[in-house]
């Protein structure tokens, strides 16, 4: 009995750091401009509500 009492365990913790990583890893691209060395690139910066600038962010130019 104890045996499946840690599978069990073992299982639901396995699916539940699966699930946190799939909710940790969601994407919110908004539009969004990167200046760099004086030029301006436009497209879309994966927003994570920042509370200090980060020092790399994650951009596209387009959605495709």
């Amino acid at each position: 009995m104890k045996r499946i009492e840690k599978k069990v365990k073992f299982i639901v913790l396995f699916i539940g750091l699966i699930l946190f990583n799939l909710a940790y890893s969601q994407e919110n691209y908004i539009p969004g401009y990167v200046i760099e060395n004086g030029d301006t690139l436009k497209g879309f910066i994966d927003y994570r509500n920042w509370e200090k600038n980060p020092n790399q962010i994650a951009f596209k130019t387009s959605m495709a």
